[in-house]
């Protein structure tokens, strides 16, 4: 069994950074898709500063284009991209950063799938809850 890895996500106050680093998260997420916890590459190279080399920052970017990418990339520098799993074959990207598939039981994964990906859950305030034959069926490919 693998060891727990925590990524906590959705960070935009330096507040949030210091005390996701107090407890001793592995990664801290930047939000780039459309959501309240949307913040700019500036604001998030800000935010990262303090505990780059001690915590891993994450890129989170969601039915985005070529050039959001490579602006993001350009200034927060992160250490890994998380991006629906359909997107990351159109997107050109560093063979040296690290990328989070995500894939979710409302679409279709496809029939071979990396050795790590990130489950993403329906939205909470969908009432739609797990679709837990879904997620069996992602484990026995």
């Amino acid at each position: 069994m693998s060891a727990l890895w925590i990524k906590i996500c959705g960070i935009t106050t330096a507040e949030a950074v210091s005390a996701a680093e107090g407890a001793g998260a592995d990664a801290i997420g930047f939000v780039f898709a459309v959501s309240p916890r949307r913040v700019t590459p500036e604001h998030a190279f800000r935010l990262a500063a303090p505990v780059r080399g001690k915590v891993a920052c994450c890129a989170v970017v969601r039915r985005t284009s070529q050039a959001e990418v490579d602006e993001i990339l350009r200034v927060l520098r992160p250490d890994m991209l998380q991006a629906d799993i359909d997107e990351l074959g159109s997107l050109r990207l560093p063979r040296t950063l690290h990328v989070m598939p995500v894939v979710s039981t409302r679409t279709r994964a496809p029939d071979l799938l990396p050795e790590r990906v990130l489950l993403e859950r329906p939205p909470t305030d969908d009432g739609a809850g797990w679709d837990e034959p879904g997620i069996r069926g992602l484990s026995r490919r």
